[in-house]
């Protein structure tokens, strides 16, 4: 990947960090979790009603 900008006063990702971040995937896609974090996030995405704090029911039950 190869990262170029029109805004000089805004530094690139981290190389490390995106490394990490991309191990991270690996591991989570292998293992099978990706899948459990896409569908949660997928429902939270169908789910436009929260409570007047700003809660979700949705969000605690799926922890």
């Amino acid at each position: 990947v190869v990262f170029t900008t029109n805004r000089p006063d805004i530094p690139f990702p981290n190389p490390r960090y995106l490394a990490l971040h991309a191990a991270c995937a690996k591991v989570t896609r292998a293992s099978g979790v990706a899948k459990s974090v896409d569908e949660i996030l997928g429902d939270l995405e169908d789910s436009s009603v929260l409570s007047e704090d700003g809660s979700s029911t949705l969000l605690k039950s799926a922890l």
